[in-house]
């Protein structure tokens, strides 16, 4: 699993009077449970604004939650195999770099070279290749933007629970 995408955070309350709020377990699960419908909301977002080659990559976006003290954090991840394409299409994207067969004792003792079919059918052969560079995806910054009015909403809607439960 590569680092966190994205993390929310949510602390503490304050009434109507502008005064912090006691913790009560109405409360707490009210805002428990705005953070997972946002979480899941975000979730879907960030999977409908990721890149989608072969979708493992937005298949693999994920979120958990955690509560400590008067924080409720939702930490968003991507696990599976192409975990490791976030910090190249969130951050940078890459250079040019070589994709090497391995050093030379290893293609020695292999004894083959890459190996691909070109798209006019020739048999290509190669005991490295470079790859061209890869550009930075904006799904995140997309994904943020879409769910902005969404996240006001539920905000809005758990701050007049909070006048209510306080």
């Amino acid at each position: 699993m590569a680092g966190p995408l994205l993390k929310m955070e949510i602390m503490g309350y304050r009434d109507a009077k502008g005064r912090l709020a006691k913790r009560t377990p109405a409360l707490v699960t009210a805002r428990r449970d705005m953070m997972r419908d946002l979480a899941r909301s975000m979730v879907s977002t960030l999977r409908h604004y990721a890149p989608k080659r072969t979708g493992e990559f937005a298949a693999g976006i994920g979120f958990r939650t955690d509560e400590r003290g008067s924080r409720t954090t939702a930490t968003f991840y991507v696990r599976g195999k192409h975990a490791f394409l976030l910090p190249i299409l969130s951050m940078g994207g890459t250079r040019w770099y070589e994709i090497p067969k391995g050093g030379r004792e290893t293609q020695l003792a292999k004894g083959y070279p890459l190996h691909w079919i070109d798209q006019s059918g020739a048999h290509i052969r190669a005991w490295s290749v470079w790859h061209p560079p890869m550009i930075p995806h904006p799904f995140i910054p997309d994904a943020i933007e879409a769910m902005t009015p969404q996240f006001e909403y539920g905000l809005a809607q758990t701050a007049r629970r909070v006048a209510w439960l306080a």
